[in-house]
């Protein structure tokens, strides 16, 4: 697991997978649970059928009804067991991410009152349930406060109602001895921009898992590249995989500038068909013909710092965004 993403959809698949073995036992097996579970990761974080709250909850209702159809026997359920059935196993992936107490006890009391409709009987694994679920609920609460810092913020500059501009800043006092000029150049140097956009794109991670938990899927963004990585195989690796997935491939936007793009277009290209989304950046005005526009459809957006570049490149019916120097 190479991401932020990826070690909390490896800790909710683990919880899910605790809290269906207390409750069903020997009622479902673990390759089911696991289609379940893989199902459920799709529709809520994934969120593939590019849905609103609303819709996703209940589109996870209906892929558990085709899901448990496949491995459950309709002989020892009638049409209202196997709807009791439903409705615990999707109050059992709502254990996921609740974040008050008051919708804890809330799908726990639904959780052992579906059990007995469907079982006739108390779940003696009840406490250790209520247990479960309150260590988890900390457990994640610890670990995405784990990545925050006071020491690093993103400046984030809102570009359209979707796509953000962002900039790490730093909060860290110097001694005195040091000279603004001194600082500023150790912060830019090429060893100090690697390591921050390492913290930069783990910072806008854990916006994004904070926004998916709260169904929010919309927000994307621009981040720069180190240009200095390229030359470094095994970290320049490495600092892809902290977005190497469809969740993040999608809501980073990699900024190159139009030249290094002409200097670097193979590699590039070859990341777009792996899944990652870039900006080009101009400086300057160019000239293109029909078909180079054209290819300008592989970036997700062109990126220019002034009104008349602006105005230039939205004339050629190119999708820009106008970003502060």
């Amino acid at each position: 697991m190479n991401n932020i993403i990826e070690k909390y959809l490896d800790f909710s698949s683990k919880t899910l997978t605790k809290y269906f073995k207390l409750i069903f036992k020997n009622k479902l097996k673990i390759k089911d649970i696991q289609v379940i579970i893989k199902k459920y990761h799709e529709i809520r974080y994934y969120n593939y059928y590019n849905e609103n709250n609303l819709q996703i909850k209940q589109s996870i209702n209906n892929n558990l009804k085709n899901n448990l159809k496949e491995f459950i026997s309709f002989s020892k359920y009638d049409q209202k067991q196997f709807k009791l059935l439903n409705n615990l196993v999707y109050n059992v992936l709502t254990l996921d991410n609740i974040q008050d107490e008051k919708n804890i006890n809330i799908t726990i009391t639904n959780i052992l009152n579906i059990y007995y409709k469907l079982y006739n009987k108390e779940l003696d694994t009840k406490e250790e349930l209520i247990t479960l679920v309150h260590d988890n609920k900390k457990r994640r609460i610890n670990y995405l406060k784990s990545f925050k810092t006071n020491k690093f913020m993103v400046k984030y500059e809102k570009l359209n109602n979707k796509i953000y501009y962002t900039t790490l800043e730093y909060n860290i006092n110097f001694p005195s001895i040091y000279s603004n000029f001194a600082i500023k150049r150790v912060y830019n140097s090429e060893v100090i921009n690697e390591q921050k956009m390492f913290i930069l794109y783990n910072l806008i991670t854990l916006k994004v898992l904070n926004g998916l938990i709260n169904y929010d899927f919309k927000n994307k963004y621009i981040v720069t590249y180190p240009i200095t990585l390229l030359s470094k195989e095994d970290k320049n690796k490495r600092f892809l995989n902290l977005i190497d997935n469809d969740i993040l491939k999608d809501r980073f936007l990699i900024e190159f500038d139009y030249n290094l793009y002409l200097e670097y277009k193979d590699y590039i290209i070859d990341l777009i068909q792996n899944g990652f989304h870039f900006v080009i950046c101009f400086q300057d005005k160019y000239e293109f013909d029909d078909i180079e526009i054209k290819r300008f459809e592989l970036f997700d957006a062109i990126l220019v710092t002034n009104q008349e570049l602006f105005t230039y490149y939205n004339s050629l019916n190119c999708n820009v965004l106008l970003r502060s120097k």
